[in-house]
């Protein structure tokens, strides 16, 4: 089941065509993620709030499919780096999916309010807009 939620999630994210504009591309990302969690919160909630026992590795199926969701965002973000720069591109994509996570996991549980006014959807667009400014500037 996890594995078909997994093969979902990854579809909705590689239905996002891209535009070559990293900011506008992730803001689809973000939204095709979130509309994801919110039609389906129940796989959702398995999927990531499941927890292993201590010691026990996730499954190499899990894992890829978790790397091939990252690529869609690595693929947004591209324009921002130099060829030279996979491991950067690699890890930004890493962080801003972290980030896109906490927002849906905060929203998911219903505990979004506890600590702004604003929607997932907001919080979304002024992370990416902030992430995506801050590697321009930075000259990724």
């Amino acid at each position: 089941l996890n594995g078909r939620t997994l093969e979902s999630l990854q579809q909705c994210l590689g239905s996002v065509p891209l535009s070559g504009r990293p900011d506008v591309d992730l803001l689809a990302q973000a939204k095709a993620y979130l509309d994801f969690l919110e039609c389906h919160p129940r796989l959702w909630e398995m999927l990531f709030n499941y927890r292993l026992a201590p010691e026990t590795l996730l499954p190499d199926w899990f894992t890829a499919h978790i790397n091939q969701a990252l690529a869609h965002v690595e693929a947004a973000l591209a324009p921002l780096f130099k060829s030279s720069q996979q491991a950067q591109k690699s890890e930004a994509a890493l962080v801003l999916w972290a980030g896109l996570h906490g927002i849906g996991s905060l929203a998911a549980e219903g505990k979004l309010a506890i600590v702004t006014v604003q929607s997932a959807n907001q919080l979304a667009e002024s992370l990416i807009i902030h992430f995506v400014a801050g590697l321009a500037v930075k000259g990724a």
